[in-house]
């Protein structure tokens, strides 16, 4: 008697296609819940030249962070019990026209996903010589979970 496997194969591949659909690994898509999040500040003269995100969890950390932004004001009052903060840069850029934002956070069984929109505009652009280091600070819930992102460059016309 002889056993046919191109079933079982074929249900294989099945089951696993599914499996990795829901899990976000197939098309960047992130599967788990939706994290409400507040934008805190943004701007575009970071003192941080390099791609670059932070998690601060602590008043002091704000604080340190809040000073080498140029921030002339104290920084929010925020309950570090229960909240954190995501701190997103794009580095040092050539000319305006280049940003960066947080767009979408989804917790999942063990990671937290940041999905982070970088801004640049279109080559025909060209540069006029004005530095930018553009940044966004976001509020969330504390979590315990691994942090991480996928950057999505998108083009825009020109400043």
């Amino acid at each position: 008697m002889e056993r046919s496997y191109v079933p079982i194969v074929l249900l294989l591949f099945v089951v696993g296609g599914l499996y990795l659909y829901q899990s976000g690994y197939l098309f960047h898509n992130e599967s788990g819940s939706v994290v409400a999040f507040q934008k805190l500040i943004e701007g575009e003269k970071a003192p941080i030249e390099a791609r670059v995100n932070y998690r601060i969890k602590t008043p002091d950390e704000l604080a340190l962070l809040w000073n080498s932004l140029g921030m002339k004001d104290q920084p929010p009052s925020i309950d570090f019990t229960k909240n954190e903060v995501a701190a997103v840069f794009a580095g040092l850029a050539p000319n305006r026209g280049y940003d960066i934002g947080v767009i979408r956070v989804v917790d999942s069984r063990n990671t937290r996903t940041f999905l982070i929109e970088l801004e640049r505009p279109e080559p025909a652009c060209g540069h006029n010589g004005e530095t930018v280091s553009p940044f966004e600070l976001i509020v969330l819930p504390r979590t315990t979970l691994r942090l991480t992102h996928t950057d999505q460059p998108i083009t825009v016309s020109c400043p």
